[in-house]
């Protein structure tokens, strides 16, 4: 799988927000935490499978069994 992310040329001020995220199918909960654990910069977004890396992305992690 390849994701390909790039900046505009502009000088303008747009972020990430919530409608934009990457989901991580993981195979138990141990997987989960070990993503979690390294991505989360933002510990005020974790919340239910959610978190938000230092760029301010953020992430949806699903167990196997419920994807």
């Amino acid at each position: 799988m390849v994701f390909v992310a790039m900046d505009n040329g502009y000088d303008a001020e747009f972020t990430f927000n919530e409608a934009f995220s990457l989901i991580i199918n993981c195979k138990d909960q141990k997987e989960i935490d070990c993503f979690r654990e390294k991505l989360s910069a933002v510990p005020e977004a974790e919340s239910c499978g959610w978190c938000k890396d230092r760029f301010g992305v953020s992430w949806r992690f699903f167990p196997s069994d419920c994807a």
